[in-house]
């Protein structure tokens, strides 16, 4: 199952090519660049940060809140 950031980008890049299409294609050549020039461990690490970052979210917005 892909995971939210990764849905989120797609649906965003999948509306950016209908409206901007050379645009598109610019974001498409950064991220392809910058995909390929991670190494496995930095790919690794900002994964597992960007995990964890969105655990807090998540247990924030679980978290119950006391009205005033």
């Amino acid at each position: 199952m892909p995971s939210e950031t990764g849905e989120i980008c797609q649906t965003a890049i999948a509306e950016l090519e209908q409206r901007d299409p050379e645009l598109y294609i610019a974001v498409r050549h950064v991220i392809f660049w910058s995909v390929t020039k991670t190494t496995v461990e930095t790919f690794k690490r900002d994964a597992a940060e960007r995990g964890a970052h969105l655990t807090r979210i998540r247990a924030e917005i679980r978290r119950p809140r006391e009205f005033k």
